[in-house]
């Protein structure tokens, strides 16, 4: 009995010390710190982003993002998108509204049907293209990020995909038509979407820059004259 008491402390002693390895092994900063993320699409015309970019003169983006405001409260920007997600310091978030558009990717070509002999038909039959394989695509706004604070609490190492997409008509391939005149046809969607994916270090409360982009028309093609400010601002948020 001795013999089995002193093993089982044994074995319980191994197992706390391997309990005890293993939260050391977990950054301070992953159970006390949660991080916050807002991600802005602002929209404007091109002339607006390169006078402001002309005027900024300095890395300061917090003077930057006010002058963007101005610009909002005089209606010559608008807010396209504003994205949200929270997670803990070293952990992982996505946040998204989205549609889940299905499309054809494959078809059978027309086939030619010749008719009963009995029926008069002005000429043979033909079968509609078929589509046999499809994917789907997630249409709206979505953001993905990976994030995690120094050892100051104050700059925060963040990696982040934020994307729009929109299905904005279809591009037929081939078109026929059977004996009655009816069509059939090929068709893919065409897909825009504003999108970036990059990793930058943020100060703890203050918006940064991180990309400009086209926007689309309202033909669904893309639109030089204008273009769509991209800030990002992390907010460190202490757990209690």
């Amino acid at each position: 009995m001795k013999i089995h008491i002193f093993a089982t402390m044994l074995l319980f002693t191994g197992f706390s010390s391997a309990m005890d390895d293993e939260k050391e092994k977990v950054p301070p900063t992953a159970i006390k710190d949660l991080i916050r993320v807002q991600v802005e699409y602002i929209e404007m015309p091109h002339e607006k982003l390169t006078a402001l970019l002309e005027e900024k003169g300095d890395s300061d983006d917090a003077a930057l993002r006010l002058k963007v405001r101005e610009l909002i409260a005089a209606k010559d920007a608008k807010i396209l998108e504003t994205f949200v997600a929270t997670t803990r310091s070293g952990g992982k978030a996505t946040a998204g509204s989205v549609d889940e558009f299905i499309y054809p990717t494959e078809y059978e070509p027309m086939e030619i049907v010749e008719p009963p002999p009995e029926k008069s038909l002005p000429q043979a039959m033909k079968t509609p293209f078929c589509p046999t394989a499809f994917e789907t695509r997630n249409l709206g706004s979505s953001l993905e990020i990976n994030s995690a604070v120094d050892e100051t609490g104050k700059i925060i190492s963040l990696s982040l995909e934020p994307n729009m997409t929109w299905h904005t008509g279809n591009l037929v391939w081939a078109e026929d038509k059977d004996a009655f005149g009816n069509a059939s046809k090929i068709e893919m969607p065409r897909i825009y979407s504003l999108s970036t994916n990059t990793s930058i270090a943020c100060v703890d409360g203050k918006p940064q820059f991180v990309a400009a982009l086209s926007p689309k028309s309202d033909r669904g093609e893309i639109d030089t004259s204008r273009k769509v400010m991209v800030f990002v601002k992390c907010d460190v948020i202490p757990v209690k």
